[in-house]
This record gives C-alpha cells, structure tokens and sequence, in this order.
C-alpha cells in the first residue's frame, strides 16, 4: 500500500491539495502533494498521510532509556507482542555512548500491513520515557505527536512536559515483584493500558516465553500490575 502510495506520488501524480476536508485533515493535509513528499522526506510524508488518511494507519513507538534499563528488551517485546495480537511490527536500536547509564532510544512499529519503512522514528506517535531523569538532558518530546508514557512517582502536572502525559511508579513495582529496578516490563503493562495498542495478555505470553520460568511469571505479574494501574 505504501509502495504503491509512493511510486504515485513521485510520478506527479499526487493526492492534491484539495484534501483539507479528509478524515484528520488541516492544514497538513492540505499540503499533502508531490513536492511536500519530496521535500520532507519518507518518514514525515507517510506521518501526514497517517493523519490525513486513518486507512494507512501505521503507530510509531520511541523509547527513551539508559544503557542496563533494558530498552532494546522492550522494544523487542512489544513488536512480539504486537505480532501475537496478529499485526505487523519492528522494532530496533540507536546507540550512543555504549556504557551502562548513557541514554538510549529504541523503536517499534506497528501496522495492518507490511512494514518497508526502515528509517528512525521523527515523529512519534507514542513516547515512552523509562528514566525521568532524561528529561533534562534528552528532548523526549521531539517531533512527538501523541501522549507520553514516563516511569516517574510524580503527577503528569509536575513533570510540565509539552505533551499529553501518563505517569507511573514502574520502578516500585519492578522492586516489589521482581526484586530489582528493570522496568521495562511493567512500562509495557501500562502502555497497554493507557493506549489499548497491544492487548496484556500478548504481552503476558511475551515475557513468559522471553524470559521463562519463575522470572517470566514475576515479570507477566508486573505486566499486569501496572496494566490494572494505568489502565483504560
């Protein structure tokens, strides 16, 4: 669908400007032609036709964490997940400074179709932010055009992100169900929560068959317990 959208495009053939009253339009969608998808590139271009057009469809996930949080695990996870629930998803890594405590972004897609973007993630639709403490070096919020999830105790008010915000104590529960402050799983439970994206139960199986055992049942019970907490 994107390849054909694509090849349409760059032959001239273009939606036109006369799309400003179509599902999600505005001002973007009446802008939406060859030259904007020239000039801005792959990635910005297929974001507006998500907006302008809600067949197309594809939600962005970037994560923000720290080198030993497990963030990669994360993205992974939820692409698993995401694939169990019966869609198409990617997820990979960008590493800076590779060392225990440098920041890390990881990416997930998920989409009905098959996924040929193989770009980073610009505009996101979805953050998640595993250590608070990277919102005053990281701009967390770059390019974001949906709600944040962060792993902080304080109140979405307290945090004055310029975003929608969710906000959950991820770390205490990994400390009470698993013993340790890794994170990532529970995040993942209150991302299915707070957005409905992927359903728990996936995630649950997901984690189970990552990590096996007693430590995937700890980790399916953060999962839950953060899922029930932000939940829908």
């Amino acid at each position: 669908m994107f390849l054909f959208l694509t090849i349409y495009l760059v032959a001239g053939g273009g939606l036109g400007r006369g799309v400003a009253e179509s599902p999600g339009g505005g001002l973007r969608c009446s802008a939406l032609d060859s030259r904007s998808f020239l000039t801005r590139g792959l990635a910005t271009y297929i974001n507006i036709v998500n907006d302008c057009y809600p067949a197309f469809k594809m939600k962005e996930i970037r994560i923000h964490g720290r080198g030993g949080q497990g963030s990669v695990t994360a993205a992974e996870l939820l692409a698993v997940s995401a694939f169990e629930d019966g869609l198409m998803s990617q997820a990979f890594p960008l590493f800076g400074t590779e060392r225990r405590g440098a920041p890390v972004t990881a990416f997930v897609r998920l989409s009905d179709e098959k996924i040929r973007l193989r770009s980073q993630i610009y505009e996101p639709g979805y953050v998640i932010v595993q250590d608070a403490s990277l919102l005053s070096t990281v701009d967390v919020t770059e390019g974001l055009r949906g709600p944040a999830l962060v792993n902080s105790k304080k109140s979405p008010e307290e945090l004055d992100l310029d975003a929608e915000v969710s906000t959950i104590d991820a770390t205490g529960i990994a400390l009470e169900e698993l013993g340790v402050p890794i994170m990532n799983t529970s995040l993942l439970g209150a991302f299915s929560g707070a957005t409905g994206e992927v359903s728990v139960d996936a995630i649950k199986n997901a984690v189970r068959e990552r990590f096996g055992g007693e430590i995937g049942e700890k980790n399916a019970r953060a999962v839950h317990r953060a899922y029930e907490e932000v939940g829908v």
